[in-house]
């Protein structure tokens, strides 16, 4: 048993091809496709094929592909290559100080101070601070300050540790922050569970979450003139 094992380890050495022909042979039948060969199965999503030339044993180039991954960026930029255009929005910043009037057709984004009234036919984001009286399409307060009274069109939104003295007229409103002055909506009120008013209400609906507190007369249906009999 031993001498057959010793002659078949002697048989494969001696046929072994050391000139590398063998290896290419290989190799190059590994890379080549025959008719009737069966596909490729399909690579993974997010995989490109990259081609390399390794020198075999003779210092000839043989050709093999090998799998890289693909950035998923470049995938979505092969399918789409447009960016959805945005409106077009004034921004003043952090380090803005303005002492007068502010009127702009466009969004508004207020992150620094304005002394005066400002007026936004869009939308207005206010994260800084107001002296004057505001005018806009829609609003949203996020941990704002304002010291005037405020008319929105359409929605306002006041977001927690925002701080406003003064009215405010709209025509829906969710509020979560502080309020000194009356309030007059036209549909609805949300007072949320930070909400701190002191003044009067007045709307169609009003709702209030646990542990919003105002001050002040509730005025469910709207203002009416009351006439003398």
């Amino acid at each position: 048993m031993k001498e057959s094992n010793f002659k078949k380890a002697v048989n494969e050495i001696l046929s072994f091809d050391f000139s590398g022909e063998g290896q290419k042979a290989k190799i190059s039948e590994m890379t080549s496709k025959k008719p009737g060969e069966k596909a490729e199965p399909d690579r993974a999503a997010g995989e490109g094929m990259k081609e390399e030339r390794i020198p075999d044993g003779e210092g000839q180039a043989v050709t093999v592909e090998a799998a890289v991954p693909v950035q998923a960026g470049a995938e979505m930029a092969a399918v789409g290559n447009t960016v959805p255009a945005l409106k077009n929005e004034s921004i003043i910043t952090e380090d803005m100080v303005i002492d007068g009037s502010v009127r702009t057709k466009s969004n508004l984004r207020v992150l620094g101070q304005i002394s005066g009234d400002v007026r936004c036919e869009g939308s207005l984001l206010l994260a800084g601070k107001v002296t004057g009286d505001i005018y806009a399409d829609s609003m949203r307060v996020q941990s704002g300050n304002i010291t005037g009274n405020i008319q929105v069109t359409d929605e306002m939104v006041v977001d927690n540790n925002s701080w406003i003295k003064g009215d405010i007229t709209s025509g829906r409103l969710m509020f979560n922050g502080h309020s000194e002055g009356n309030m007059m909506v036209k549909e609805s009120v949300e007072f949320r569970e930070s909400a701190r008013v002191k003044g009067n209400v007045s709307s169609e609906c009003i709702s209030m979450y646990n542990g919003a507190h105002v001050k002040g007369m509730i005025d469910i249906g709207g203002i009416e003139e009351i006439k003398e009999e």
